[in-house]
């Protein structure tokens, strides 16, 4: 009778480890970590497990002078406004190696690997045993979670990609699909196509445009943005007022002060890796500000609508400067007293439209206390 129970245990002991086994692989080969720096090889079966991962690697005159006055003013601005946090700082972003990349999901799914390998040793005890299962399934828990937020805890501040894993009704109540009002954020790195020609080695612009756009990427989200995603040769991003307060038209333009202020700090820092920099090359910024819609689809989350075209428009402006259009500007207006918001008009000529009007601002940063978002309060 002891044998036959024993070999019951042994079996059901036999059928927990395959269950688990099979829902871990299963996991390993269909990664959900599509913004993380590695992904893991796929995996013939759970017996031969895998052994190496794979690296993913990614006008006119008037308008004229008056960006040379608003690309001025930005820069004195950026240099007295505090960040929230230094992270996004350009000298302190290191680089790293790619072993030091490994996401939280990545370690435990490397844990997992290792409590496999282990369940194959015939000399460990059942109740042993008994522990490595319990911890493989929490393990696989906790990563299918994190999966199932992963394309939006990688595009907001780090202290709101705790909560989204912490409370499902986080995700709800700021990032569900529906219609909401939000600052749209669209960067583009005029004469990007110039600048490229003009790097000395291919190895050195993609050195330099990696380093930069991560960091515009980290100024968007410790501003309270959400990053949408990269265009090629600029940014999108948005400050919804769901999420990013009442005070997302400032953050938007804070944020775009300091973007002007990291470009203009890091051209100057590889200078060396250039021929000839151009004057005419820097960062045009376009803002607009309306109803949009947020949507998820492939493990992706984005936004559409108006304000995404016309701050797509509006980043056309000459390096060094920021356009608001009028849904900023009446947006601006309704937060912060007249008095402390001087406007420049300007024209913009967009292709196959016409001719657009658009604004320079300049704000008495001085005289605005900025609130942290909602979510933030308790923080």
């Amino acid at each position: 009778m002891k044998d036959k129970k024993k070999n019951k245990s042994d079996l059901n002991n036999e059928n927990r480890i395959k269950n688990v086994a099979d829902k871990i692989v299963d996991q390993i080969r269909h990664p959900a970590t599509l913004f993380s720096n590695q992904v893991s090889a796929p995996v013939a079966n759970w017996d031969k497990m895998f052994t190496d991962s794979i690296l993913s690697d990614a006008a006119m005159k008037t308008m004229e002078e008056v960006s040379k006055i608003n690309s001025l003013h930005n820069y004195q601005m950026a240099l007295k406004l505090p960040p929230v946090k230094p992270i996004y700082l350009y000298d302190q972003i290191e680089e790293t190696k790619p072993e030091q990349n490994l996401t939280s999901n990545e370690e435990l799914e490397h844990r997992n690997i290792h409590l496999l390998e282990e369940l194959k040793k015939a000399e460990i005890s059942n109740a042993e045993k008994d522990k490595i299962i319990q911890e493989l399934e929490y393990n696989y828990n906790k990563i299918t979670a994190h999966n199932e937020v992963i394309h939006i805890s990688s595009r907001i501040h780090d202290a709101a990609g705790d909560m989204l894993l912490e409370d499902k009704g986080f995700r709800k109540e700021y990032f569900g699909k529906n219609n909401f009002d939000a600052v749209v954020f669209s960067l583009d790195i005029r004469r990007s196509t110039d600048l490229m020609l003009d790097a000395r080695t291919p190895e050195m612009y993609s050195k330099f445009i990696s380093k930069l756009t991560n960091t515009l990427k980290q100024c968007v989200l410790e501003n309270y943005g959400v990053f949408d995603k990269f265009t090629g040769d600029g940014i999108l991003a948005f400050f919804s007022k769901k999420y990013t307060g009442e005070q997302a038209i400032l953050y938007a333009l804070r944020a775009s002060i300091e973007a002007h202020r990291i470009f203009r700090d890091l051209i100057l820092e590889n200078r060396n890796s250039f021929n000839i920099l151009l004057d005419e090359i820097g960062l045009g910024i376009g803002i607009d500000f309306g109803s949009v819609y947020g949507y998820e689809t492939n493990s992706d989350f984005s936004i559409v609508g108006s304000p995404v075209v016309y701050a797509c428009r509006f980043s056309g402006t000459l390096a060094g400067s920021t356009l608001l259009n009028i849904g900023a500007i009446e947006e601006l207006k309704q937060i912060i007293p007249e008095d402390c918001l001087s406007l420049t008009e300007t024209k913009l000529p967009i292709k196959n439209k016409g001719t657009a009007t658009g604004y320079f601002v300049n704000l008495d940063w001085n005289r605005i206390e900025l609130n942290h978002p909602a979510w933030l309060k308790n923080e």
